[in-house]
């Protein structure tokens, strides 16, 4: 079944998301929409408009399955959706490594803005980057923590 995952490997933004989401644990729609949100503060807003085409399309990939209980749709990630996401995952040091070359090229490629433009931008970078930074080494400290006290997710 692996073998089949190359056709959907380049999810929409928001089909990775909702997959994501998903494999936290089953969720009808507007749990979905809730979270992402939540997730989002404010910078995005899904939409239902967005998040169920996005469903239905990870439906049709074989990426999600429905089932419905007391009346809702609840979406779970099939089997294999769990092997797209491990691909995934597998994939994502390569982009990592991507991206890291990407961000050298540009910045490195500003000479020809003025230098206080330059400043400008790269005190904006240096914020974004600091921010991801504390939420990183949060996430960091917490797995390290759990794995002191040998708790398992």
């Amino acid at each position: 079944m692996f073998k089949h995952i190359h056709k959907w490997r380049n999810l929409s933004p928001i089909e990775l998301m909702v997959l994501l989401q998903l494999k936290l644990h089953p969720m009808h729609g507007y749990e979905i929409i809730k979270e992402l949100k939540r997730k989002f503060e404010g910078l995005w807003e899904p939409k239902t408009g967005s998040v169920y085409p996005a469903l239905r399309r990870l439906e049709v990939k074989g990426l999600v399955k429905t089932i419905l209980k007391n009346g809702r749709e609840i979406y779970y990630v099939t089997e294999l959706g769990e092997e797209f996401l491990s691909s995934f995952i597998s994939r994502l040091e390569k982009g990592l490594k991507f991206t890291n070359k990407y961000w050298e090229f540009i910045l490195e490629s500003l000479s020809f803005l003025g230098e206080e433009k330059q400043l400008e931008i790269l005190k904006k970078l240096r914020q974004s980057l600091q921010s991801r930074l504390e939420v990183l080494d949060s996430k960091i400290k917490k797995l390290e923590n759990k794995q002191i006290r040998g708790e398992e997710n």
